[in-house]
């Protein structure tokens, strides 16, 4: 399973240009940032005390390179904080972030890469057989999710917060339907995220529209 910060980048590259989405180049770091934090929490890595600070509750790593190599830095900071303060500082690394997600997802299989370009691999190793690249697999998905063609995962309802938190719904969305698709969404992570984890994602959106508006 693709990890949400994994998902996150894969939407953001363009399809003609085999480059990350231009609209999108500078807070993609901040936005695989909060995908990471929201990704650990959920797994129960981290809990959110009273006062809306993060605190390490597992050190056990994940076997996936960009979730380890964030656990151990708020492993080594060793105090407790805002998820703005994670967020923005790892969003600073954005090229280490972004190099990372490129290797693992063309390790498993889903891309190739040079320094100036990526490539889809199709059929991709989910849907051998088939056309479509790994992205326009995730758009579906996505989108079948909304409109109730199928009874969304966990997952999925996890991906769709980061989505619209990191405002990339455009890149799944049209305009005319993005106009209507904002009420399902919400009903939607309701019905499948518990209340702990529409809070955080609630910060996570705030802290992310400071930082995208600097």
């Amino acid at each position: 399973m693709l990890t949400l910060a994994e998902s996150i980048f894969l939407l953001c590259i363009n399809d003609e240009k085999g480059s990350i989405q231009p609209s999108v180049s500078t807070r993609l770091g901040y936005s695989l940032a909060s995908a990471l934090v929201f990704e650990l929490f959920l797994a129960g890595s981290l809990e959110m005390e009273a006062k809306g600070r993060l605190v390490l509750k597992s050190q056990l790593l994940k076997g996936d390179s960009l979730l380890d190599e964030t656990l151990r830095r708020i492993q080594r900071d060793g105090k407790t904080h805002k998820p703005y303060y994670w967020i923005s500082g790892l969003g600073l690394h954005a090229k280490q972030l972004r190099r990372l997600a490129a290797h693992q997802l063309e390790s498993k299989g889903y891309i190739t890469f040079t320094e100036k370009r990526f490539a889809w691999a199709i059929p991709c190793p989910d849907h051998p057989g088939q056309p479509g690249s790994i992205k326009y697999w995730l758009k579906q998905d996505l989108r079948a999710a909304v409109y109730g063609l199928h009874e969304p995962a966990f997952h999925q309802a996890a991906l769709l917060a980061m989505v619209s938190a990191c405002q990339l719904l455009d890149l799944v969305f049209t305009k005319d339907e993005r106009k209507a698709v904002g009420l399902p969404i919400n009903n939607l992570l309701e019905s499948k995220l518990p209340t702990s984890a529409i809070h955080l994602m609630s910060l996570i959106q705030a802290d992310l529209a400071e930082l995208f508006a600097k």
